[in-house]
């Protein structure tokens, strides 16, 4: 081979490496696309998005929708409650395939994507991770047994007086836990709304005694107001999720680095103060807290006791729906 064809066939490679390198970046956009609803990821978190990433705020009342247009539209990784997954099907969704970030889960984490089938599980990364505790406002009677079971909801005392999240299915997975398990129908006489939206709103106006929500929703309430408290009971409580998903349509990678700041100090430390627990090893959060000279913000993390018996809530498919349904309307007061 003589210089002139080495020289001829170096030219044609470089040509090849810098089409493939034009395609890559063609393929990717200027600006990537983070959508959620308000307050579904935490301020501290998203003020940290790399470049090309932006976030995009979302309405409640648009949010099915919404999610289901971003499949095919602009949205090139979605946030959202694990209550929102039964809009999804895995067709329409990326795989997450980065085992260096589901290697690092907890047990819980692994467990709830154990409950989906593997082909949507595949496409879920759970982020952040709360438990639904009740809120009380001036307490004092109730607190000491709402620590310890469900069955306070029943006390005749707070009839019309709670506020339920608007969600069946979380207040039947509930009823399960009090009594015998056949509990439901008098426990939703003991409703005064089923409004998780505005649940914090009906508990500083007075009017509700005790709400249901995740953790991370009570946290701003009760540093601002020492008459709210909350009970996580020991007998333990529903998990409520924090996903990524992203659609098929998305072009942008998973920002990798963007998520393990939740791992890390100081970012891990403000966010477990406001109820958002990284859905790591609670033995590895605490080492890093020890470390670090900040295991204060430990108080943050459920007892191990308490956590492993924390239970997930599946995807249904329209079988086990309809039965629920059916249960729901049979324990109309």
């Amino acid at each position: 081979m003589n210089l002139a064809e080495l020289n001829r066939r170096k030219f044609l490679q470089l040509v090849l490496l810098i089409g493939a390198g034009a395609l890559a970046s063609c393929s990717r956009k200027e600006n990537a696309y983070l959508i959620a609803t308000e307050g579904t990821l935490p301020k501290s978190w998203l003020k940290v998005l790399p470049t090309p990433w932006s976030f995009k705020s979302i309405k409640v009342d648009k949010l099915e929708k919404t999610y289901k247009n971003s499949l095919t539209n602009s949205a090139d990784l979605i946030a959202l409650g694990d209550g929102w997954l039964n809009s999804f099907e895995a067709n329409n969704l990326s795989k997450i395939n980065n085992p260096d970030l589901t290697l690092n889960l907890d047990y819980q984490a692994k467990f709830f994507l154990d409950l989906h089938k593997r082909s949507l599980a595949n496409c879920l990364l759970p982020v952040g991770v709360s438990p639904w505790v009740m809120l009380f406002r001036n307490g004092d009677p109730w607190l000491t047994e709402a620590r310890e079971k469900w069955d306070i909801l029943l006390d005749p005392r707070l009839e019309g007086k709670i506020v339920f999240p608007k969600s069946p299915r979380l207040i039947m997975s509930i009823a399960d836990q009090i009594g015998n398990g056949n509990d439901l129908k008098q426990l939703r006489t003991q409703a005064l709304t089923l409004d998780d939206q505005n649940a914090s709103n009906w508990i500083l106006s007075g009017e509700a005694r005790v709400a249901l929500l995740p953790m991370q929703q009570c946290m701003k309430s009760i540093n601002r107001d020492p008459r709210l408290r909350i009970a996580l009971p020991r007998m333990g409580s529903p998990l409520h999720w924090t996903i990524l998903i992203r659609p098929k349509s998305g072009l942008e990678p998973l920002p990798e680095s963007w998520v393990r700041k939740t791992w890390e100090l100081p970012l891990m430390g403000k966010l477990l103060s406001e109820g958002w627990i990284p859905p790591l090893p609670h033995r590895n959060i605490k080492k890093t807290l020890e470390i670090n000279g900040q295991s204060y913000y430990s108080k943050f993390l459920p007892q191990e006791e308490v956590w492993s018996n924390c239970w997930s809530l599946e995807k249904l498919d329209s079988s086990k729906q309809q039965q629920l349904e059916l249960r729901w309307q049979n324990s109309a007061p």
